[in-house]
């Protein structure tokens, strides 16, 4: 689910940045070639405090960005987290085994977050499709071939 376009341009060739209000000329944001003529709501100067800030450390603020397009906080994933006890919600296994950790799951109806879970358990999900029905199908599936299950 996409985060609809900030408009922050003020006049043609002019826009605002959202961090710190200023009015610039287009060229002074950061263009996305792939989505057209969209430009970042955020200015090169801007964008160069905030990576400061995060000591140049692109994979924490791509996570914190991540988590921020979720309509949430570190901290509330972090609570999260510690409500699960640090394991994926669907098969217990801890989010250390994995490299990036547990992810963000969410209804992609609504938005609401439901759960951290690992990778492997989140991509069945969307393979279903969060199909309930498909899933009882796939039970009722291993079931019947109970005998073929390796462990």
């Amino acid at each position: 689910m996409s985060r609809p376009r900030v408009n922050n341009i003020v006049a043609p060739g002019i826009r605002r940045c959202i961090k710190c209000l200023q009015e610039l000329p287009d060229t002074k944001f950061p263009a996305r070639p792939k989505r057209g003529d969209y430009r970042e709501p955020t200015c090169y100067v801007c964008r160069a405090a905030r990576a400061e800030e995060l000591g140049h450390d692109k994979a924490k603020y791509m996570r914190e960005r991540k988590i921020r397009s979720y309509g949430t906080t570190a901290y509330e994933v972090a609570a999260m987290l510690d409500k699960q006890n640090g394991c994926c919600i669907t098969c217990g296994r801890s989010g250390g085994e994995f490299k990036y950790g547990l992810v963000i799951d969410h209804d992609h109806i609504t938005g609401e977050i439901r759960g951290l879970l690992c990778s492997s358990c989140n991509s069945a999900l969307g393979h279903v499709r969060d199909d309930i029905q498909v899933l009882f199908n796939m039970i009722a599936y291993l079931r019947r071939h109970k005998g073929d299950i390796r462990r």
